[in-house]
């Protein structure tokens, strides 16, 4: 192969991240689809060509940042804090994303690695947000709109039923109420959520990526579906312990901030047995051999199911039960335990 084809494929490479990159980038700026912002970038590094990944990690931060200091600089708070807050969050959630598939980890899997790089966010992340809530600013901004959210409500409630008394609807939808239970929400699952974010990024990216390990498409693909993954075994008594921390600090009425860490703790860790119980699903999806249509209106019933209020905490709570519940029962192993 000549040099030229070479620095051909370079450029078409470079060129690849680069647009990635901004893809990302403007996946987070858009607000709506922030939550897929690191799949562009995962999907390149995926690829096998780490330089690659590099250049489509600074170019999404760079369109990240050129605009959000462009917004703050608008309005007119153009401070040293105010721009580290608007850029610490997706420059710490590329290198996470940079850092699960680094080198040093050597053969440790993807689950403790996602575990740990999941861990360290959080706790840069804890000074950042002791400062955004250390004054009430941001709980009185939240119960502010909350409430312009609310009000119209209330409003049409009495337009619609003259003389309806809307003192109690007020009293059960009192904003003050809602902010403080939503950062609380927050504050105890925020883990949970970023070990999501992160573990969903890395499995997305790399489904719509072919690997150059000489594996074909098909290969590939089932590498990185469900059906096959299993817990560490060493993840069991963490789990098991955190969750007596959990009842614990509930029963004894620990004070804050114990019961946050606690149940931090015990959602990130039961995360990987909700990994496994979709594998169980998906096992007995694939061997009942479901057509393809019906498994995608299975799945975006279950994705219903799990965005209900209603439904959404039990079922939520049923994935990791069931892949934890694997330890004993062989779901996935026709011939049992030890075959």
């Amino acid at each position: 192969m000549s040099d030229d084809s070479i620095s051909r494929n370079d450029r078409r490479a470079l060129g690849a991240a680069l647009l990635a990159g901004i893809t990302s980038g403007m996946l987070y700026l858009s607000i709506l689809l922030s939550f897929a912002f690191l799949i562009p970038v995962r999907s390149i590094f995926e690829r096998g060509d780490r330089r690659m990944g590099y250049w489509a990690s600074g170019a999404a931060f760079f369109a990240v940042s050129t605009v959000q200091v462009f917004r703050i600089s608008e309005i007119g708070a153009l401070g040293l804090m105010n721009v580290v807050i608007g850029l610490a969050p997706p420059a710490i959630l590329i290198a996470a994303i940079i850092v699960i598939d680094a080198p040093f980890w050597g053969a440790l899997g993807t689950t403790w690695r996602l575990l740990a790089t999941t861990t360290a966010c959080t706790l840069i992340a804890i000074p950042g947000f002791t400062y955004v809530f250390a004054d009430g600013s941001f709980a009185s901004f939240l119960e502010e709109r909350i409430q312009a959210t609310i009000e119209p409500v209330l409003t049409q409630a009495n337009s619609v039923v003259e003389g309806f008394d809307t003192s109690l609807l007020r009293t059960t939808l009192s904003a003050k109420l809602i902010a403080e239970e939503s950062i609380a929400i927050f504050s105890s699952s925020f883990a949970a959520m970023l070990f999501c974010l992160l573990g969903a990024s890395y499995w997305v990216g790399g489904l719509f990526t072919r690997n150059k390990s000489g594996l074909s498409r098909e290969a590939n693909s089932q590498t990185h579906r469900f059906i096959g993954y299993h817990v560490p075994n060493a993840l069991l008594w963490p789990v098991l312990a955190s969750w007596s921390g959990v009842l614990g600090v509930t029963v004894f009425d620990v004070p804050s901030p114990f019961p946050a860490i606690a149940w931090n703790i015990a959602l990130m860790l039961s995360l990987p047995y909700a990994g496994q119980g979709l594998g169980i699903a998906s096992h007995f999806l694939n061997r009942t051999k479901v057509p393809r249509s019906l498994r995608i209106a299975i799945m975006a019933f279950a994705f219903a199911v799990l965005v209900s209020p209603a439904t959404g905490l039990a079922a939520a709570a049923i994935l990791p039960i069931l892949g934890l519940t694997e330890v004993w029962i062989p779901y996935r192993n026709s011939k049992g335990v030890g075959a």
